[in-house]
């Protein structure tokens, strides 16, 4: 007998890949383009071919690119995804029923940000803290941008250098946070980060201890010539130290890598004499000062008279204008006859021709 032809059946792809059933064809499923045939037997026993041609149509479709913010689920299809996705195959179908589904690629980005902020010595005297973000992951998508924004208890405030918007330096104590926004202009896609862990800063904790003072004399006599030395106690090698002093004092060096400082204040009204600590990344210590008391020594305004020439027993008496809280004691001395005689006490007598006399007082 001759054979049965089916004829050619056009077939879209993702059907054919599931199984395709030609009308009328008992040779059973096909998966696959090409010309098959098959035998049979007809009622009357005899023998026949059947044939059919099966051609596939490949299926096509767009190519989806699309940008979301993460934590926040995107639906394509009826499908939802949380996570990056890359050339991803979904059959949808065909908005017109007399053509194949459509095959689409799948692609999205989500853009996010994870990280923490932490802090660190600036090197800025004016503001000695930097806070620095640090990031675990950001995502890269072609035209993303990055917005960087910082909070000091609440209030938004401006980096003096926009040429590292990760870090920033500060100088007061409060709570510290960061707001990221990422975004992609050309999807309309913009995405706030702010779950950050806020950060407490204490500037005490990062400027330098203060040193102590080491037994200091703070009362000194004005009339006193002496070189007083006073040292500071301190921990640390990694600070520089550093001294303030009256302008007036007569001489101050400071020496044992700047722990102390030896100062003469003859002639010195007194005032403050100050220390502090200097680290170059971290700024400084608070600076401690102590007054020191100059006591004014007293004076001794009395008038000499260089020569008396004295012919009978006379007494010489010797006033002067002097301090109240001091005590004197006055020394006369005269030479007669080419010899010097003296002693201690505000009235002397002598007799002959008193040639020189001094004098002099003391506390």
């Amino acid at each position: 007998m001759p054979p049965e032809d089916l004829g050619l059946f056009e077939v879209c792809e993702n059907d054919l890949q599931q199984g395709f059933d030609p009308d009328d064809w008992e040779g059973g499923t096909l998966f696959s383009a090409g010309q098959y045939s098959t035998t049979l037997n007809d009622q009357f026993g005899c023998t026949y071919d059947q044939l059919v041609e099966i051609v596939e149509i490949p299926l096509t479709g767009r190519t989806i690119d699309t940008v979301g913010c993460v934590g926040t689920p995107m639906i394509i299809f009826d499908e939802e995804y949380v996570s990056d996705i890359s050339n991803e195959i979904v059959v949808v179908p065909n908005p017109n029923p007399d053509e194949c589904d459509l095959r689409d690629t799948i692609n999205i980005k989500f853009l996010e940000i994870r990280g923490y902020i932490d802090a660190q010595c600036s090197g800025d005297p004016t503001k000695p803290i930097k806070i620095v973000f640090y990031p675990d992951y950001i995502s890269s998508v072609v035209g993303q941008t990055i917005e960087v924004n910082w909070y000091w208890n609440g209030s938004q405030i401006t980096d003096d250098d926009p040429s590292t918007p990760y870090e920033i330096n500060v100088a007061d104590d409060g709570d510290y946070s960061v707001e990221f926004v990422l975004g992609v202009p050309s999807y309309g896609i913009y995405c706030d980060f702010t779950e950050f862990d806020e950060l407490t800063i204490e500037l005490a904790e990062f400027l330098p201890e203060a040193p102590e003072a080491n037994a200091w004399d703070t009362e000194i006599c004005s009339s006193s010539s002496d070189n007083w030395y006073y040292s500071i106690i301190s921990n640390s090698s990694d600070y520089t130290y550093h001294w303030i002093y009256p302008d007036d004092v007569t001489s101050a060096v400071v020496d044992n890598n700047g722990l102390g400082i030896t100062i003469n204040w003859y002639g010195s009204s007194g005032g403050d004499l100050c220390y502090y600590a200097y680290n170059e990344e971290c700024g400084s210590s608070d600076t401690i000062c102590t007054p020191i008391e100059i006591t004014p020594g007293p004076d001794a305004l009395f008038s000499i008279v260089d020569t008396i020439c004295l012919t009978d027993v006379a007494t010489i008496e010797y006033t002067g204008s002097g301090s109240s809280d001091a005590t004197y004691t006055m020394e006369l001395w005269w030479r007669y006859s080419r010899k010097w005689y003296g002693g201690v006490g505000l009235v002397h007598e002598c007799h002959g021709q008193l040639q020189e006399i001094n004098s002099f007082a003391w506390k």
